[in-house]
């Protein structure tokens, strides 16, 4: 991520600079999450964005596992209204759901700074307290409930171990939970999803329309 962010940098600064020259503008570059599709060489083929727009990614990148979906942060600049240039891309941590006791989970807390619904996706932006060492995440499904209205809300946690990490200082994550399989039980415009994130702040509970 901390790459991705100084790629991102080099590059604005990069245009930046061109701006002030009489030569042809560099074209606009984008940042967001999306779903990256490799081929059956194990190369991305295409980007699918949040919007449900369909971009074939050329000249293809070669991610070394064949047909297989990436949900990644990406940067790049779009070409002829159905091409992606891809000049950077961070992996995103996006693991379905699971059913979880109250021994296996784990709620180590985190700051939030955004929370947000795209696409297929709930989109977590924290920071974790780290001496450098690896933490785990996972999102705890906890049941969908049927509401006095009728609707039916899904409520899912976040999981966060640190390991025994240190603090030392403060690392930026992405996460992404996907929703897309509960499709066959929630209906979009009249469904809802809860999520509970432990913070340093205490509980924090968020609803978004599925």
């Amino acid at each position: 991520m901390n790459r991705f962010r100084l790629l991102l940098a080099s590059l604005l600064s990069l245009l930046l600079c061109a701006c002030g020259d009489d030569e042809t503008p560099w074209p606009a570059y984008r940042q967001e999450l999306a779903e990256l599709l490799t081929g059956a060489d194990g190369k991305v083929a295409f980007m699918v964005r949040d919007t449900g727009d369909t971009l074939r990614v050329s000249p293809s990148v070669d991610w070394q596992v064949p047909d297989t979906v990436v949900r990644a942060q990406v940067l790049y600049c779009e070409t002829d209204g159905h091409k992606a240039v891809l000049q950077a891309l961070s992996p995103v941590v996006s693991p379905l759901p699971e059913q979880m006791s109250e021994a296996q989970m784990r709620t180590e807390p985190v700051g939030v700074e955004a929370l947000s619904r795209g696409g297929r996706y709930l989109n977590f932006y924290i920071y974790v307290k780290t001496s450098g060492g690896a933490h785990r995440f996972a999102f705890r499904d906890c049941g969908v409930e049927c509401q006095a209205d009728g609707s039916r809300l899904l409520r899912l946690q976040l999981y966060h171990d640190s390991n025994a990490d240190g603090q030392n200082y403060r690392r930026q994550v992405c996460l992404s939970c996907p929703l897309y399989g509960y499709a066959d039980r929630l209906v979009g415009g009249r469904d809802s999803v809860e999520v509970l994130v432990s913070t340093f702040d205490g509980s924090l509970k968020r609803r978004f329309p599925y």
